[in-house]
């Protein structure tokens, strides 16, 4: 029997000094006495998320629970012919993480590439700032983000139930609660009026069907992986990321709260 896990950095363990070892989806496996699947990627948007989860789900079929923590609504995929020359870019960074091989070329395990706005100012994703600035400023939606992000769980949630596999999920940052705050705003409603309705409809339509193992940070009875960390004053990595102990004591808040 196996836990399948799936997410960003948070998920994937960036910048502990063993992640395979030390992050929280293989002290969770030890828990629930289970194998463990981890499928996140530093720097995930949703939509990747999203498919590599649906192909591990029916690829394999000794899945038998599956914890998804979303990562940031902004963050977008994309393919890029120009992939080469962005890993060509990447040989100015520094060898300290592992997302960069020996010949120190920028790792992309997949045609698709990861966008967001808070890395469009570092390589190699600066090779593109400038196509990507003018997609966040006149494109990009913070209600896109959000509709998107909940069709990917209603469709793995939808999936798990076909394939019998028990569902838990939830954000990694309280950053995704605050921008659903904002997005869907007493003001915001307000000023965008009869427009915003329909949106807010289709989404709550989506939260409603979900348990309390599905809506991990979503309000202030449960708390995301940042939010966890920073109440119980967890030490976090130099780039902001959980330390090895937060991860330890993240996977036994999941673990009593939700999976045991």
């Amino acid at each position: 029997m196996t836990l399948l896990v799936n997410g960003c950095s948070f998920s994937y363990g960036d910048e502990l000094p063993d992640h395979e070892k030390e992050r929280y989806s293989t002290h969770l496996g030890k828990l629930l006495n289970l194998d463990v699947i981890n499928k996140a990627w530093p720097g995930s948007s949703n939509e990747r998320i999203w498919r590599t989860t649906k192909k591990e789900l029916f690829n394999n079929k000794s899945i038998t629970k599956c914890l998804i923590l979303w990562s940031d609504f902004a963050r977008v995929e994309n393919v890029h012919l120009e992939s080469s020359m962005v890993q060509h870019a990447a040989k100015e960074m520094q060898m300290n993480n592992k997302l960069y091989g020996k010949d120190k070329k920028f790792i992309m395990n997949d045609p698709f590439f990861q966008f967001s706005p808070s890395r469009l100012t570092s390589m190699p994703w600066r090779m593109l700032k400038d196509q990507y600035e003018d997609y966040y400023s006149n494109i990009y939606n913070s209600e896109t983000g959000i509709c998107k992000t909940f069709n990917y769980i209603d469709d793995i949630w939808e999936t798990c139930k076909l394939l019998n596999i028990d569902f838990y999920q939830g954000w990694f940052h309280q950053g995704n609660t605050y921008t659903m705050k904002k997005t869907f705003s007493d003001f915001n409603t307000n000023a965008k009026g009869t427009r915003l309705e329909p949106v807010k409809e289709y989404v709550d339509v989506i939260i409603n069907k979900l348990t309390g193992n599905q809506r991990i940070g979503f309000d202030k009875a449960t708390m995301s992986f940042n939010e966890f960390t920073e109440n119980n004053n967890l030490d976090k990595m130099p780039e902001g990321h959980p330390g090895p102990e937060a991860h330890k004591e993240y996977a036994k808040y999941l673990y009593d709260n939700f999976m045991r």
